[in-house]
């Protein structure tokens, strides 16, 4: 009888290793989703200073990337995030020869700034897995190619959630309406993975994939100073009370007209084109 292993480290390569038994999918969804929350609970994360995965010999890569390619063939259990974008991920790694993207390089490091300062691209950072992906990151070398093969997958799938966000954005018109006229809108997924292998930093990738609109910029230009001014402590409040009317003497008078000069201030900074 095989004693459970304890090791976390462990469990992820037992995760990685694991061919699952022909069970319905929903069970196997489930074993696998389950396996990954242990993996994310159990790491020691390292949120502040992430350390990319050391995978340095181009005969490791190339092991890894065969698994990649298996792990998308045939594991029928992989992450939803993956499993949604299993098609654009083989088109990339198998039909283009895709190079691998994250482990071996600072890319991971990267991607986790990005997700955590996503407030400067007006998107909130609770949409998006920073820590799971920072636990990936920080985790240790591992002999375990299939294991590495998914964090691979894993940080693909996060980048294309996000560059998705930053073109087209999060609003889904039918969601919000079934008669809305407005069609969603999409991104070629497989161009967004060959555009990042081919700069030398992820912010360079965005700076050429973000929308070129001139409003656009001038609407990031407006948020910076928002967020700049909330960083001082933003607008002061005006405490409640009775409504004012006109001959009233109240203190909250001085405190309303501050505000007002604060709110003018801003206005006048913000770029002619949103006026």
């Amino acid at each position: 009888m095989r004693r459970r292993c304890s090791s976390p480290h462990r469990q992820v390569m037992e995760i990685g290793r694991r061919r699952l038994p022909p069970v319905s999918r929903r069970n196997a969804i489930a074993r696998f989703a389950t396996g990954f929350v242990v993996l994310w609970l159990s790491l020691n994360w390292q949120i502040s200073q992430p350390r990319a995965q050391i995978v340095s010999s181009p005969r490791e890569l190339a092991i890894i990337r065969i698994n990649v390619l298996d792990l998308l063939v045939h594991e029928q259990s992989l992450p939803l995030p993956v499993k949604q974008r299993r098609d654009a991920l083989w088109e990339y790694y198998q039909e283009f020869g895709g190079e691998l993207l994250w482990l071996g390089s600072r890319r991971p490091n990267e991607l986790l700034a990005r997700l955590q300062n996503a407030a400067s691209d007006g998107l909130d950072p609770k949409d998006y897995p920073s820590k799971q992906l920072a636990g990936l990151a920080a985790a240790k070398s591992t002999d375990d190619k299939r294991s590495l093969a998914l964090v691979e997958l894993f940080f693909s799938a996060a980048f294309l959630e996000y560059a998705s966000d930053i073109k087209v954005g999060r609003f889904l018109p039918r969601k919000i309406d079934p008669n809305f006229f407005i069609e969603g809108r999409t991104i070629d997924q497989t161009a967004a993975l060959k555009s990042l292998a081919g700069v030398d930093s992820l912010d360079r990738f965005f700076s050429a994939w973000q929308p070129s609109n001139p409003r656009y910029a001038a609407l990031r230009s407006a948020l910076a100073n928002y967020l700049a001014l909330a960083d001082k402590g933003g607008w002061g409040s005006v405490s409640l009370g009775e409504a004012l009317k006109p001959g009233m003497k109240d203190p909250r008078v001085p405190a309303i007209r501050t505000r007002l000069v604060w709110k003018t201030m801003a206005l006048l900074e913000l770029p002619r084109s949103l006026l």
